[in-house]
């Protein structure tokens, strides 16, 4: 009789380890998920920055144009610029869609 309450009670204790294991298994590929998120989110933030750094420079650019030239050639470089930098935003903005899309 102990013998058989041993038995059942070793058959429980092999159940609640499957479980567990199972369990710890499953948390760990949440936290590998979640760890390969934060990476991508991180590189997101990183071409934010990389995109304002370029326009705060597009910025300075004009600010320098504005100062040194006569009407005519400042708006053909304001222009010039200006393209430059729709260019820029428009590159970061569709890769920033792409990474945040795979993210979520």
């Amino acid at each position: 009789m102990v013998d058989d309450l041993q038995k059942k009670e070793v058959k429980i204790l092999q159940e609640e380890n499957k479980i567990l294991e199972k369990t710890h298994r499953q948390k760990v590929l949440e936290v590998e998920k979640l760890s390969q998120t934060i990476q991508e989110l991180e590189e997101v933030i990183l071409s934010n920055g990389a995109t304002a750094n370029a326009i705060r420079d597009y910025e300075r650019q004009i600010s320098e144009l504005q100062v040194g030239k006569s009407s005519p050639q400042l708006s053909s470089s304001y222009c010039l610029l200006q393209v430059d930098t729709a260019k820029i935003l428009s590159k970061h903005t569709h890769e920033r869609k792409i990474r945040l899309h795979s993210v979520f």
